[in-house]
């Protein structure tokens, strides 16, 4: 894969940054996203030490880097039943909730 490919490395979910260091922290390359990432920017840095560990900048664009990830699985000859796509929505923290 290249560069700018984006791989999944597990299923969406909502778990504690703890949790995340436990299943991921021995990987040299990670890029780390969406609001949790930004949120928890000095833990992930702080945790990263020295390994090749960025945090994606937040955007509003997600359309257009849905379709880009669409195109790319289409030009690599991945197709999914059109009823099986459907979105997945990660609930907000306990404290996002309770504000």
């Amino acid at each position: 894969m290249g560069p700018d490919v984006v791989e999944a490395l597990d299923e969406a979910a909502h778990i504690p940054p703890a949790r995340l260091f436990e299943r991921y922290g021995d990987l040299e390359t990670v890029t780390w996203c969406g609001e949790g990432a930004i949120v928890n920017r000095e833990l992930i840095e702080s945790k990263g030490n020295g390994r090749d560990w960025k945090i994606a900048s937040q955007t509003n664009e997600l359309a257009t880097h849905v379709a880009r990830l669409a195109l790319s699985r289409f030009q690599r000859n991945e197709f999914d039943n059109p009823f099986a796509v459907r979105a997945i929505y990660v609930r907000p923290a306990d404290a996002q909730l309770k504000a």
